[in-house]
């Protein structure tokens, strides 16, 4: 078989795929339906693999498929950072920025840094999403997104992933300032059982914040009792409940919740081997806006730690 594997059969496949449907991909893509199903027997006979599940409501990828999809979207991806390199001056079009969170309460601690990056780039458009890392991660490989903002704790597990720290974290447990841990000079493990915590919801299972607490204090896993990404709810049931929150964050971010939220901190003065960091794939290539974007994190939360710890 002649026939050339080009990137336009790649995409067919990949929004085949993602669609589900070759009615519904033909028309995304603007072709005929008996145009992509023709394409398609095309790339399966030159790769001498099935990769579609014909179905009566639509398409699923095979095994096979799943994995030539994988790597497909990988070159598509790369494939627009390369013309985005060379077009970028020359276009009116802007570049694209896809930002993964793990978990959805790190989005408050990227503010500064993407509002900095923002500045610096007024062309480039930006998105966030967040997830658990499960979910987000592999989204790294495939080229859905191009950079996660994490833990590295969470990043680690993970094969094909380069990590770049960003700030070293700190271990701690926000309560109200009436909370009675809050009146201990320093409180037992049968003292913070007795209390109901918060956790977030897109803290991976197995690896979250609330978990690993308990894993260091040497106590038995608890099921959280309330369970949010909600900032304002967070705040708002640690103002009328006696639960407690597990940070996991940066110092200045400590410093800030005491201050804007009339919080206090218990703090484990124990080393925590854990980063905030930026994560992408090593299979990828790294394009010059994940590059600036890692310069601006290192440089923005380095100055908000070198503030408050002068606070």
């Amino acid at each position: 078989m002649t026939t050339k594997l080009d990137f336009r059969k790649l995409r067919y496949v990949v929004t085949t795929a993602e669609i589900g449907s070759l009615t519904g991909a033909a028309a995304a893509l603007s072709i005929t339906q008996p145009a992509l199903t023709r394409c398609i027997a095309e790339v399966e006979e030159q790769l001498g693999a099935k990769l579609f599940f014909r179905q009566a409501r639509g398409v699923s990828p095979t095994e096979e498929g799943e994995r030539f999809v994988n790597r497909a979207r990988v070159l598509l991806a790369d494939l627009e950072i390369l013309s985005d390199d060379f077009n970028r001056e020359s276009s009116n079009a802007n570049s694209v920025l896809r930002i993964g969170v793990v978990p959805a309460p790190y989005i408050p601690l990227s503010a500064p840094f993407l509002s900095e990056f923002a500045a610096n780039h007024p062309n480039v458009d930006i998105s966030t999403t967040t997830g658990r890392s499960n979910e987000t991660i592999p989204q790294l490989l495939t080229g859905e997104l191009d950079v996660v903002f994490s833990a590295s704790s969470f990043v680690q597990p993970w094969p094909h992933i380069q990590i770049e720290n960003i700030a070293p974290l700190q271990r701690a447990i926000l309560v109200r300032k009436d909370h009675p841990l809050a009146q201990m000079d320093n409180f037992s493990k049968k003292d913070l059982l007795n209390y109901p915590v918060i956790r977030a919801e897109t803290s991976h299972r197995g690896l979250p914040e609330v978990d690993a607490l308990y894993e260091k204090l040497g106590l038995p896993n608890v099921r959280a009792t309330y369970t949010t990404d909600d900032h304002t709810l967070m705040l708002s049931l640690l103002n009328r409940t006696d639960a407690y929150y597990a940070l996991l964050t940066d110092n200045s971010a400590i410093v800030d919740f005491r201050k804007l939220h009339q919080m206090v901190t218990l703090l484990d003065q124990r080393l925590v081997s854990d980063h905030l960091c930026i994560a992408h794939s090593k299979t990828r290539s790294t394009s010059p806006l994940i590059k600036d974007l890692i310069a601006i994190a290192r440089a923005t939360m380095g100055e908000r730690r070198h503030k408050s710890l002068k606070l």
